[in-house]
């Protein structure tokens, strides 16, 4: 027998769309792909930060983006192809730069650990920008009905150590509800979070 106190911490989350999720993962991409870059010595990444705005200039773009609602058949099926066209040019710059973030990881040498660690990290967000890809184009390209199963809710881990992919879901006002703390008949006190 025990008694438990929980209580919940406001957390800034925006709400998990593919196309901002594949924002975020390529993003980070390119952050720690300039951090390996200019590690190993090469200019490869320099126009990182420039890298980022363009990408995000296209993410505005794909998220501005609304089906026709007018009747004309026409005009839907122009608001249609450039929604797809929109969403064609936004996939192509994620994976040009997916592949140069994979041939930033074939440059470095196997030797120097720190550079390891930070290539691990970056295949871990090359991977979630591969999945996000594959989501956006049977989406939109498709007009795919994606399964609950195939969707990720968050890339990251937050300061709190919490996994958001479960919870993005279930708590859309922002709040992380990772934190409880209880006391045991005999005593103990444990908290997590």
């Amino acid at each position: 027998m025990g008694r438990c106190d929980s209580f919940v911490v406001e957390t800034d989350v925006h709400f998990p769309t593919d196309i901002n999720l594949l924002f975020d993962a390529v993003r980070k991409m390119i952050q720690i792909a300039a951090i390996i870059s200019q590690g190993i010595g090469t200019s490869m990444w320099r126009q990182s930060a420039y890298n980022i705005k363009k990408f995000k200039r296209l993410y505005r773009i794909v998220q501005r983006l609304k089906h026709s609602t007018s009747k004309d058949e026409k005009k839907k099926a122009k608001k249609a192809r450039q929604i797809m066209d929109a969403h064609k040019a936004y996939i192509e710059l994620a994976e040009k730069y997916i592949l140069k973030a994979k041939s930033t990881i074939e440059m470095m040498e196997s030797s120097d650990i720190i550079n390891a660690v930070r290539a691990q990290e970056l295949q871990t967000y090359i991977n979630f920008a591969l999945w996000q890809i594959d989501l956006i184009k049977r989406r939109v390209l498709q007009d795919e009905k994606i399964p609950h199963r195939d969707k990720i809710f968050f890339n990251f881990r937050t300061s709190h150590g919490m996994d958001f992919k479960r919870q993005s879901r279930c708590y859309p006002r922002n709040w992380d509800c990772g934190y409880a703390s209880w006391k045991t008949s005999m005593g103990l006190s444990c908290t997590t979070g």
